[in-house]
């Protein structure tokens, strides 16, 4: 399940950037986060951990940066239950930035049989993260 989105953000893509590729700010940005760091400094190859919330379960992530650019950083996690594939872009836009923010999500075991029906729940989420980042980013 590969979920995409993007908004335009009044800041500095250089800022930006900064911002969405330091995992310690996840927790600002990321509805139901409840921890979220790089086990280093964040290049490909860094290890991350990620504990958080989704429908009332808690679940915990171990992952590791498949990419990291001027512009992207792209990441690979698993946990028990879902495999997850992405990436965070950053592109001037002027004198602002439009971020990107993209998921594919792909179930393990009894959940592949719900999976499909939590694609808008799970569309839903990334739109208020990158909401909630303009938010957090903006004068």
């Amino acid at each position: 399940m590969e979920i995409v989105d993007s908004i335009r953000i009044e800041e500095s893509a250089a800022n930006v950037l900064a911002f969405v590729t330091d995992y310690d700010n996840d927790v600002r940005w990321r509805e139901g986060v409840l921890e979220m760091r790089a086990r280093g400094p964040v290049t490909a190859g860094t290890a991350t951990y990620e504990k958080l919330t989704f429908l009332g379960s808690t679940y915990v992530t171990e992952g590791v940066v498949t990419e990291k650019t001027d512009r992207r950083l792209a990441f690979h996690g698993e946990s028990d239950s879902v495999e997850a594939r992405g990436y965070r872009e950053v592109v001037a836009d002027g004198d602002g930035a439009v971020v990107t923010y993209a998921l594919d999500l792909r179930p393990k075991g009894a959940l592949k049989l719900v999976f499909p029906l939590l694609r808008r729940l799970y569309a839903a989420r990334v739109r208020r993260d990158l909401q909630r980042l303009k938010a957090t980013l903006e004068p």
